[in-house]
């Protein structure tokens, strides 16, 4: 379990192999209590989702992937976790927001997952959703915020089950 509390949180995580993302490898990477990791050090939490591509500025972080960014709470009741599976060179790191809190709506919780696969490539996997999705941004993008991949930005459509896969462009 990381060390991430509260409202507003972010921290450094060792990756367990190193990770391509938009034609650049990575070793580590920032976990946002905002249901997002950054590949570079976005400076500060990012609690309000905006739609991507966006280029940088304080708000909004670059060089990201989003599986479900919406400003969430981990309370004592929630947790951020990360484990990794499997043995190389089809190990998965996987970052899971459990039971999470809505800073709008705090009695809409969610939990979800961010699976990164080593041999390339992401997996979002949504458990306890219902309908939720309508104050988030899902989807990966590239280091200076000009590419983006984006699934979703302010709609609602997770629902239980549901998984997407993504797989970052090579530049």
């Amino acid at each position: 379990m990381l060390a991430l509390t509260g409202d507003e949180a972010l921290t450094k995580v060792t990756l367990p192999f190193p990770v391509t993302h938009y034609g650049n490898t990575y070793t580590s990477m920032w976990v946002d209590t905002n249901g997002l990791v950054a590949y570079t050090d976005p400076g500060t939490p990012s609690s309000d989702a905006w739609p991507i591509p966006s280029p940088r500025n304080p708000e909004e972080p670059n060089d990201a992937v989003y599986p479900f960014w919406h400003d969430w709470v981990v309370d004592s009741s929630a947790s951020v976790r990360t484990a990794t599976r499997g043995t190389a060179p089809a190990r998965q790191f996987v970052v899971e927001w459990r039971n999470v809190a809505s800073y709008e709506d705090p009695n809409t919780r969610v939990s979800f997952q961010l699976i990164i696969d080593e041999g390339g490539g992401y997996r979002f996997a949504y458990a306890d959703i219902d309908g939720t999705g309508g104050g988030a941004t899902i989807g990966i993008e590239n280091e200076d915020g000009t590419t983006a991949i984006q699934y979703a930005y302010r709609a609602p459509v997770l629902r239980p089950g549901l998984g997407l896969r993504f797989t970052a462009p090579t530049a």
